[in-house]
């Protein structure tokens, strides 16, 4: 118990980070293919938590300026990805760009995790040094940024450059910026989007357009869906029942079960009650995000917990949203839960920042 009241931050949160990380092992031990995809991701895990604990110790303050360094970084390791493609084909056997990840010492990494968590900084920084933007003097400091970390991801992961969008607006809406130079983003953001789609993507090599088309059509009409991913995920989900088929008795038929569906392995392992029960740590997690955004008196913190409280728990319901059939495929893991490297480090140092700023208002 000493250990626990040592940990720096809302005591909630850690709890709600020690029961997913303990949810997650339980769940990819069951449906890992092998020893190694096991210790990697307990190895993720374990370096997950020390990043939490180390972030969780550092003065939030030293993000403020650190943020420029860490988006020129993300910008810099998009484009290696760009530059580096690699393929894999669609249902239609055409290639298609997947040009998300990259190797660094053997290691693999999605620079995109790195855009998202940089890019709520950067725009918490630039927000907060001025409180009188116009459009004209805003342009630089907060919508180019957004619209390159868009451009440079939309291609290979569309669904995350709407997550930033998505995001960036709610951080510029929360902050001091007037409705109507959000308008205008907005609009501008809707017109580069459609240039993106209909003018430059379909005339570039291994699109994903095909692939796009055919996510939504599987989602509109589901009787006619060739999604095997959909269609096995739906009907785990409605033959598991409350208490689902036990612990270690998952099917070995169900796709990217230790990533993608893992909501939907939890739920055939464990039941409808494991899956409310996921569904409450996460809006639990949220409610702790705006008690503790409630009390911050300066910006930039307070753009800073809205902004990565927010990325985290959008992911979680659009991960959620597809394993239930509410949304398309997208290929969002689900936070602390799903198997990965990037995604969990990325989600466990911004815990640690939020964890940062909640410890500085106890302290006050």
């Amino acid at each position: 118990m000493t250990f626990f009241w040592n940990l720096k931050g809302d005591k909630v949160i850690w709890i709600i980070i020690f029961i997913l990380f303990a949810i997650s092992f339980l769940l990819v031990f069951s449906c890992a293919h092998s020893v190694k995809s096991l210790v990697m991701h307990t190895l993720h895990l374990f370096l997950g938590f020390f990043i939490i604990k180390i972030a969780s110790q550092i003065p939030y303050k030293y993000f403020t300026n650190f943020s420029f360094v860490l988006f020129i970084c993300s910008i810099v390791l998009l484009l290696w990805a760009m530059l580096t493609p690699s393929f894999v084909y669609d249902d239609f056997n055409n290639p298609i760009d997947a040009s998300r990840w990259i190797t660094i010492f053997g290691f693999t990494f999605q620079p995109s995790e790195l855009a998202k968590f940089s890019l709520i900084l950067l725009l918490a920084r630039n927000l907060a040094l001025s409180k009188r933007y116009t459009f004209k003097s805003s342009l630089v400091p907060i919508f180019i940024p957004i619209l390159i970390v868009i451009f440079l991801t939309i291609k290979s992961n569309a669904s995350t450059a709407l997550i930033i969008f998505f995001i960036s607006s709610l951080v510029l809406f929360i902050s001091n910026l007037s409705f109507k130079i959000l308008l205008k983003f907005w609009i501008i953001g809707l017109i580069s989007f459609s240039i993106l789609l209909f003018l430059i993507l379909p005339f570039s090599n291994n699109n994903r357009i095909e692939t796009w088309k055919s996510r939504v059509t599987s989602f509109l009409n589901p009787e006619q869906s060739q999604n095997y991913q959909y269609e096995i995920a739906r009907k785990f989900i409605s033959s598991a029942g409350w208490f689902g088929v036990g612990a270690g008795k998952g099917s070995d038929f169900l796709p990217a079960a230790d990533s993608d569906f893992i909501y939907t392995y939890s739920i055939l392992e464990y039941g409808t009650i494991m899956g409310v029960f996921i569904l409450l740590l996460y809006l639990v997690f949220y409610y702790r995000i705006i008690l503790i955004a409630r009390k911050i008196n300066s910006n930039f913190p307070y753009l800073v917990v809205l902004g990565l409280g927010t990325l985290f728990v959008v992911q979680a319901f659009i991960n959620i949203g597809v394993n239930l059939g509410l949304l398309p495929t997208t290929g969002q893991t689900l936070p602390l839960l799903s198997r990965g490297g990037s995604s969990i480090w990325m989600m466990c140092l911004s815990i640690g920042i939020i964890l940062n700023i909640s410890s500085t208002i106890h302290e006050k």
